[in-house]
This record gives C-alpha cells, sequence and structure tokens, in this order.
C-alpha cells in the first residue's frame, strides 16, 4: 500500500512556530526577569555585609582604644554627649548629608590615632556611634556605657535615602 502524505500533514506550520517562539520568549524573559532581581539582592546583601563588618570591627575593637585596659572607659569617644537621646541610641537619619546633629555623638573623625581597625575612609559608608552611660549599683556613678554603632550608606536600590545598619554592644575592658 502506497499512501500518500498530503503536503500540509509534513511537520509544523508557520503559525505553530511562531506561537511556540512566543511561548518561549515569555518563559525565558520571566527567567531573565528573575535573574536581575536576583543579581540586585546580591549586591545589596554585599552592601549590608560590608556595613555589619564596619559595625562589629567597631564594636570588637573598643576595648583596645582605651589607654588602660582595666579603666573603665573612661576615654571621651565613651563619654554620653546627649543623655536626651538615649531612648533612641540606634536612630537613623535616612535624609540629611551629613546626618542632622544631634542625632549622632561620635564619628569615625574622632576616633583616636592608634585605632588599628577597618576605616571607613575612601569608602561610601558613614560610621557613627552613640554612647548611653549605665549605672548599674544605683551609686550615681558610671559603671558602663552602651554603644550604638551605625553604619550608613548610599544603596544604589535606594539612591535618594540612606541605608543603615545599627549594632550595639556594651564593651568591657581587656581581660574582664
Amino acid at each position: 500500500m502506497n499512501k500518500r502524505i498530503r503536503n500540509y500533514e509534513k511537520g509544523f506550520s508557520l503559525i505553530e512556530l511562531m506561537v511556540a517562539l512566543v511561548v518561549f520568549a515569555i518563559g525565558f524573559l520571566g527567567i531573565m526577569g528573575t535573574q536581575l532581581i536576583a543579581v540586585q539582592y546580591n549586591a545589596y546583601s554585599k552592601e549590608m555585609a560590608d556595613a555589619m563588618l564596619y559595625a562589629q570591627d567597631l564594636a570588637v575593637n573598643m576595648p583596645y582604644m582605651v589607654p588602660d585596659p582595666l579603666a573603665n572607659f573612661n576615654l571621651a569617644i565613651f563619654t554620653d554627649k546627649d543623655a536626651g537621646n538615649n531612648n533612641s541610641l540606634g536612630e537613623i537619619d535616612i535624609y540629611n548629608d551629613p546626618p542632622s546633629s544631634p542625632a549622632y555623638e561620635y564619628s569615625d573623625a574622632n576616633l583616636p590615632a592608634n585605632y588599628k581597625g577597618l576605616s571607613t575612609a575612601g569608602t561610601r559608608y558613614q560610621r557613627y556611634w552613640n554612647v548611653a552611660n549605665i549605672d548599674l549599683d544605683g551609686d550615681g556613678s558610671v559603671d558602663a556605657h552602651i554603644v550604638a554603632v551605625i553604619v550608613r550608606w548610599k544603596s544604589a536600590r535606594a539612591a535618594r535615602y540612606w541605608t543603615a545598619v545599627v549594632t550595639t554592644t556594651i564593651p568591657s575592658p581587656i581581660g574582664t
């Protein structure tokens, strides 16, 4: 038996190919959009990790900035300059450059010359910190300090505003 193959039965029509191509293009654009978002969030994650590194670096190195390691941090950069902001130590100014006063008590410019940690100079990050005095035994004297370290930067995701991270620490003398 010899069957004749008709011309319209020999494969795909042009319309079927065009529909398949449109479906493929829509799927491909969806995948590319997802990839673009993943790249943006990856960059943001790197910015956030860098900012946390600067904040933690300062918090970890605070005990080494004190000339006498057994002193109770009676150094100028551990003085509570504005007791009125103690309820909002980690408050972040996302609108102003430089940050509006009195939102921050200290910045990297106040670091001692012997500071061995990371510097934010030449980077897009700005590091500030606020200090609150703590009277643990109620005798009116300062027994400790709580320090809120704020690192902020202009992110590519939100270029009009500052993005920031805050970490708090209670520095203690070395060896205690």
